[in-house]
């Protein structure tokens, strides 16, 4: 199936086209492609007050605000005067995933309840799910929740068919698909911060490939596990990812703090404040953008994170696991190795850093790790921040050929941790 598009205007920038389009919202949700909605690499329904009104939207026939999409293919010419015509799928969403949901959600509730009609006729909401449960048979993808709405609001089919306008963007590569997404979600403070790294990094990263792999079958002894898995926010949290994690799987939130921390080539804070640095200064992040825009990049730091596992497990066994599931601890060891990373050379130059790490994977000592932690003097410090630091320098020293400790930091005075520091960094 197509969808029709009716060109209002063109705008050039570059070697890409934008073009504001008026199409049909009814066949727009009749083409999205099964994956658009995809919530292992897209975060999922939030809450927002002003998108749960969307069923009254349509039936007062208000105005819904234009959906940015963009072409995965370049169209013809001669199909590109007045009118673009797009194949199901043949797009992805670059801002309004959120109400593309809903409308969709709405849309299939609508049409269940066109083919079950005595639905309306049931007294109470809860037996309108029961209704809803014993007869989607998955035929419909929606949820009771919306099948609700679309009763409370009289809405029919007939409201979907309206008119509705898209900006359409073509020839936009990844790197660019990025910088749009973050300056359409620049705001967006509400939004969770693992939810929204997510969303800056959804379009650089084809992961479909290791969705198979991620097995949940019970596995006795985790650092025998051998396949690939990314696993998101909604399913484990970065704060308990740490004692679940098994060798490869890869916490997509850490995998984009790894990738942040080659560019920034020191410890980080992960918060509001840092996420909106981010959007409002993306163009000056060069080794960001050459890393998310380059699938041979993304892939090779992925097998990077295979290899700590292995050598990780090795030496420390599900220890080593639980180390490389924190956060902090990844913040500090990409930090670190930003300092010696040639992201024109991503490859070959990583290459050089595994065999340095390897040949010192004693200095990672994770006995001295956990009574370092033990010692740390909590009044003064975060815990989370000492972690960072330690391995941060821990990892520089290991990659100049330098011997240190976890157990050197005096992590129990803040006096002589403050100077213990300053010497390092006097060092480098």
């Amino acid at each position: 199936m197509n969808i029709n598009f009716k060109i209002l205007s063109t705008y050039q920038e570059n070697e890409s086209n934008c073009y504001l389009c008026e199409g049909n919202l009814k066949e727009y949700l009749e083409n999205l492609s099964s994956k658009y909605d995809d919530y292992d690499i897209q975060r999922g329904l939030v809450n927002n007050f002003f998108l749960e009104k969307l069923a009254n939207t349509l039936k007062n026939k208000t105005f819904i605000p234009p959906i940015i999409l963009v072409l995965s293919k370049t169209l013809d010419q001669d199909k590109k005067d007045k009118e673009l015509i797009v194949q199901k799928g043949d797009f992805n969403i670059l801002d309004g995933l959120q109400r593309t949901m809903r409308l969709k959600k709405l849309y299939e509730a609508t049409k269940f309840i066109d083919k079950y009609p005595e639905i309306k006729e049931l007294t109470s909401n809860i037996k309108k799910r029961k209704f809803f449960r014993e007869n989607n048979k998955n035929e419909f993808s929606t949820e009771a929740d919306f099948i609700i709405k679309v009763i409370d609001n009289d809405l029919t089919l007939k409201e979907f068919d309206r008119n509705q306008w898209f900006e359409i963007w073509e020839n936009l590569d990844k790197a660019k698909q990025i910088e749009k997404m973050i300056l359409f979600n620049a705001g967006h403070k509400s939004m969770d911060i693992k939810h929204q790294l997510e969303l800056i990094f959804l379009n650089s990263v084809d992961l479909d490939k290791y969705k198979e792999q991620c097995t949940k079958d019970f596995i006795k002894n985790k650092c025998e596990k051998e396949t690939i898995c990314i696993i998101h926010s909604k399913e484990i949290s970065t704060r308990s990812f740490y004692n679940k994690k098994r060798k490869k799987d890869i916490h997509f939130t850490l995998l984009i703090d790894s990738i942040i921390a080659l560019e920034k080539k020191k410890p980080f804070k992960i918060d509001q404040k840092s996420i909106v640095d981010f959007q409002e200064k993306y163009e000056e992040y060069k080794i960001i953008q050459r890393i998310v825009s380059n699938e041979k990049n993304i892939e090779t730091l992925i097998q990077f994170f295979c290899f700590l596992d292995e050598i990780f497990c090795n030496k420390y066994n599900e220890k080593g696991l639980e180390f490389l599931g924190r956060e902090s601890v990844i913040i500090g060891l990409f930090s670190a190795i930003g300092n010696f990373i040639k992201v024109d050379n991503f490859e070959e130059s990583l290459e050089d850093i595994k065999n340095k790490i390897k040949n010192k994977i004693s200095n990672y000592n994770l006995n001295k790790f956990e009574e370092m932690k033990k010692n740390v003097d909590i009044t003064a410090f975060n815990i989370g921040d000492i972690m960072k630091d330690t391995v941060y320098y821990l990892t520089l020293a290991t990659l100049e050929d330098k011997e240190i400790s976890f157990i050197d930091f005096p992590v129990n005075n803040p006096r002589e941790y403050k100077k213990y520091i300053e010497d390092l960094k006097n060092a480098n």
